[in-house]
């Protein structure tokens, strides 16, 4: 499977974890008790993921530089100035990878890719219009968050052409960040224990849009460039956005029925460019 494909169901689980987390909230859980408990349930599965890894050392380095300080950025963006804000601060980081990525990585920019980053940029505007907070420090984090992903997208990719297995880049790092979230958990007065229905609903959590979803973009991002990869994972928002609106009976506004179509639009022709296509009929008999 083309690593494009991958992303893209990486990413439509990312998008559950939204209607999860507002599930986890009305059984009684916190934010940063949902965060603590997600890594403490995939424990079992990330942490000797993290001992037997031939790069545990790299491993726990990107779970403490990288993943914890996204999750935790993110998390405090969406306290301060909401989750419509955040999360379309949160996907620029495509941006940040175009501009980036040919120094860092080597990756030359192909003109289907970047169209389609400005289509999914446009459409995770409309998805997100009319809900934009302005407050000065959440906007900061925010925005450091949005260069974190990037961060973390660029950086999979290049562990990724070192050989990093992808268990090693997306689900041991989890069990590294764990310390990091408990604290945060205690200093925010949150670390007690949950109900039963929300330990199942951060077990999902847990195994489902991190465990899965992770480990499906590390071996997507293996096999294609780190713009694509991060232009396919904008998927993320339609897949929230519909399952707001067919599980929450969320309403379904026409800008953002537009932005979603336009992310669509946007993943296919990631998927779909002449140069993509040229590719495959030289790989297909």
């Amino acid at each position: 499977m083309r690593g494009e494909y991958l992303v893209i169901a990486a990413a439509v689980l990312w998008g559950t974890m939204g209607v999860a987390g507002r599930l986890a909230y009305s059984a009684g859980m916190e934010p940063a008790q949902l965060m603590v408990w997600r890594a403490l349930l995939l424990l079992p599965l990330s942490l000797p993921i993290l001992l037997k890894c031939r790069y545990r050392g790299i491993a726990t380095l990107f779970g403490l530089g990288v993943v914890a300080p996204f999750y935790l950025g993110y998390f405090y963006a969406v306290k301060l100035v909401g989750a419509s804000t955040a999360a379309l601060l949160l996907y620029t980081a495509p941006v940040y990878v175009a501009l980036l990525s040919p120094k860092l990585l080597g990756e030359p920019l192909d003109r289907a890719a970047l169209a389609a980053l400005l289509l999914a940029v446009l459409g995770t505007s409309a998805i997100s219009w009319g809900e934009l907070r302005m407050e000065p420090l959440g906007l900061f984090m925010a925005m450091g968050t949005a260069l974190l992903y990037a961060a973390y997208i660029i950086t999979t990719r290049a562990l990724a052409r070192k050989g990093v297995e992808p268990q090693c880049i997306g689900i041991a790092p989890v069990a590294a960040a764990l310390p990091v979230f408990a604290l945060v958990a205690v200093l925010e007065g949150e670390l007690t224990i949950p109900s039963l229905r929300g330990i199942a609903i951060a077990t999902y959590i847990a195994y489902g849009p991190t465990a899965l979803a992770y480990y499906l973009y590390a071996r997507g991002v293996r096999r294609t460039t780190a713009l694509r990869a991060g232009v396919a994972a904008l998927v993320e928002p339609v897949s929230a956005y519909v399952l707001a609106i067919s599980l929450l009976g969320e309403a379904s506004p026409p800008l953002k029925t537009a932005g979603a179509v336009a992310i669509i639009l946007a993943a296919l022709l990631v998927t779909l460019s002449p140069e993509k296509r040229a590719l495959i009929s030289r790989r297909e008999p």
